[in-house]
């Protein structure tokens, strides 16, 4: 028989093709959302909340630019990141007439909770980048096992902590994830 196969070039052809897609349906299918795969880039698959894969980066940070917003080195270069879903008021000079006190204190408390922390993580919501570029990511003090987990946002995402701490509040862009989680979040804080 075995000599059958290697005579027919054709069958012994697609008896390999059905085995590798054997293999890759159940590796990538029955396995693949239980694995948490680390790669060369940091990038962690976290596949937690209904089976949804969310990539989790491990960035360098730069430094605070103010209340939401930071610089981190992301694929070796400075970027900023503009924490997603929430808003601070304004504090950098840029700003103008629209900075507050409120914003200042955002920035300063941004700047506490951040002052020994070398790295940090991020996870991409929907949307990649605003309008000016910078990238829209919840950032964590902590890698996050569950990211829809409302223990890990309260103690872990920097996103949440300003939310609960009174420096920012909720605003909802157009395909935002965490919206409802961030509006429990922050009407505990009031």
């Amino acid at each position: 028989m075995i000599k059958l196969l290697f005579k027919n070039k054709k069958i012994f052809i697609l008896i390999i093709l059905i085995f590798v897609v054997i293999k890759f349906v159940i590796y990538g299918v029955i396995l693949m959302p239980y694995i948490d795969n680390v790669d060369a880039n940091n990038k962690i698959e976290s596949n937690i909340a209904n089976n949804i894969s969310f990539s989790i980066e491990k960035v360098k940070l730069v430094r605070v630019v103010d209340g939401d917003t930071i610089i981190v080195v992301y694929n070796s270069k400075n970027e900023r990141v503009r924490l997603v879903e929430i808003n601070c008021e304004e504090s950098v000079e840029e700003a103008g007439d629209r900075v507050t006190e409120k914003g200042k204190q955002a920035s300063e408390f941004t700047s506490k909770i951040l002052e020994n922390v070398e790295y940090v993580y991020l996870t991409k919501d929907k949307s990649d980048r605003d309008k000016y570029g910078r990238l829209l990511r919840l950032v964590w003090l902590e890698k996050p096992i569950d990211v829809f987990d409302e223990e890990e946002l309260k103690n872990k995402c920097l996103n949440a902590i300003l939310l609960i701490n009174g420096y920012a509040k909720v605003v909802k862009y157009d395909d935002d994830s965490y919206v409802e989680i961030f509006k429990k979040l922050e009407k505990q804080n009031k």
